[in-house]
């Protein structure tokens, strides 16, 4: 699944995995699909621990990876 946009406003891009299975939910550059992902997965019985949120930034070559509730602060917070 890929929700790319195009908004001049947004340079991270998010990156969001499901860590047991490997499995990618969403790549998009709009925080608010990712939360909306979030919430849609764990009411389906996946826990937060088990997610995975990578945000990468126009020109780094490394993302920033983070784990469970600490996702939700990564979203809130401008890189």
């Amino acid at each position: 699944m890929n929700a790319r946009t195009s908004d001049a406003h947004h340079q991270a891009i998010y990156s969001l995995w499901h860590i047991p299975t490997s499995t990618l939910l969403v790549e998009t550059n709009v925080a608010s699909e990712v939360e909306r992902r979030i919430e849609m997965v764990t009411t389906h019985g996946i826990a937060m621990d088990e997610l995975l949120l990578n945000v990468e930034q126009d020109g780094l070559l490394v993302g920033k990876q983070h784990m469970g509730s600490s996702m939700l602060v990564a979203l809130h917070t401008p890189e």
